[in-house]
């Protein structure tokens, strides 16, 4: 039998990652109730984003009509180590996504080596 990598073609490496990302994140809970769900916050959203103390970056589109930019900064400045950084974009909510756009993987990878610096 072939490996699964093998016989996903071009591409499917990046698209089998992503997807096993969204899986663990749809499982958390985070995907199960937003920021707000943790116990920390009992759903006091600004408590919540002000208990995220790691180093974040946050990454709207532009065109983001579903998390737009005006939001992801006023979250952002809940946030105490976070900065924002709005990705130019015609793709709307889709832009950011690595798997077919060279540009944009460029600008998660640059943003995850500023994380880790």
């Amino acid at each position: 039998m072939a490996s699964s990598s093998s016989s996903r073609g071009a591409g499917g490496g990046k698209q089998a990652e992503f997807g096993v990302l969204m899986e663990r994140i749809a499982g958390s809970k985070i995907g199960q109730g937003g920021a707000s769900a943790a116990p920390v916050s009992l759903g006091d959203l600004e408590k919540a984003l002000g208990a995220i103390t790691a180093r974040s970056i946050i990454m709207p589109s532009s065109t983001d009509l579903y998390f737009t930019v005006d939001d992801s900064a006023a979250e952002t400045a809940l946030m105490p180590n976070a900065e924002l950084r709005v990705i130019d974009s015609l793709w709307g909510h889709r832009a950011g996504n690595p798997v077919l756009n060279p540009e944009d993987e460029d600008i998660l990878r640059n943003a995850v080596g500023d994380l880790l610096a």
